[in-house]
């Protein structure tokens, strides 16, 4: 017997040997991203491109320190970090040799965006959401809620709070149904686009 049309979404947490299909997933779900179409500006190669820079990260740093979860057909990726245990200064110089061969003439442009995410990152300890993404194919199946779950009923059971930044505005309606609320709207520097930082606090 199949399983039913509206069945929610089977997550798991992702190892190592998912590394591959995790971060193509990604990389699809986020080519029309704002955020990601001024970073990587070439159409053609922008998939491409994201997916070497999150493969780069679940490699480096995420796969270890982070919180992965991956969906049953691997058509969508969460990546959350704990609190402390985000991207911080001693990792990005770990991986600028990659992120060089990644972005070449334009790292400057990269570096500047991510240090107006980091601007704005909160201090007090919390779940970061990074990377929320769900290929085309298989949006509005719930599968965005169903990455999100695990971890966000680990901030209710913990008592702690979780954060992001929505980088696309369609994505802001997802997080405000899950208890998150928009804190504020900036952009990435030299006429970039909008983000929205994001807050959680525990519910019950």
């Amino acid at each position: 017997m199949g399983s039913p049309v509206n069945a929610t979404p089977s997550v798991r947490k992702a190892t190592a040997p998912d590394l591959p299909v995790l971060a193509r997933s990604i990389a699809l779900a986020f080519h029309e991203n704002p955020v990601l179409q001024w970073i990587f500006p070439d159409d053609e190669r922008r998939v491409d491109q994201i997916e070497r820079l999150v493969a780069l990260e679940l490699r480096k740093v995420a796969l270890r320190r982070g919180h992965c979860y991956t969906t049953r057909d691997g058509d969508g990726g969460a990546i959350w970090f704990p609190p402390g245990a985000s991207v911080g200064a001693l990792d990005q110089a770990r991986m600028l040799p990659g992120l060089v061969r990644l972005f070449g003439h334009r790292l400057p442009r990269a570096l500047w965006s991510f240090r107006a995410l980091d601007a704005v990152h909160p201090h007090a300890p919390h779940f970061y959401l990074e990377w929320l993404g769900v290929t085309p194919g298989a949006r509005s199946t719930g599968a965005g809620a169903a990455l999100m779950a695990p971890v966000l009923s680990l901030c209710d059971r913990e008592r702690m709070p979780a954060y992001l930044e929505a980088t696309n505005p369609n994505a802001r309606p997802l997080y405000l149904r899950h208890g998150f609320e928009v804190t504020d709207e900036t952009r990435l520097p030299g006429g970039g686009p909008p983000f929205w930082p994001m807050w959680r606090e525990p519910a019950g």
